[in-house]
């Protein structure tokens, strides 16, 4: 999923606005594909961005060296593979 010009500039603006380190198109991309696939796995918008919100807590603790978005991501699919059996 390519970013558009928007995209990229409005989180320019917001990590200004919270002083916190940019990200790339890649992270823009693996956020956006996890709140696509758990909007539709759990036919739930609304937890689209409770579950990236607690993604960006999950990555801020885990070591930089990690790819810990990859992680939440696998995760994140198991509880869909379960909440989809539930």
């Amino acid at each position: 999923m390519e970013q558009t010009d928007p995209a990229i500039a409005w989180t320019k603006q917001v990590v200004n606005a919270l002083e916190v380190r940019d990200i790339s198109p890649q992270e823009m991309d693996e956020v956006l594909a996890l709140a696509g696939e758990v909007a539709h796995g759990t036919s739930q918008r609304s937890l689209a961005p409770l579950t990236t919100f607690l993604a960006g807590l999950y990555t801020a603790r885990r070591s930089a060296d990690t790819e810990p978005l990859a992680e939440v991501r696998r995760i994140i699919a198991s509880l869909l593979e379960a909440y989809d059996r539930g």
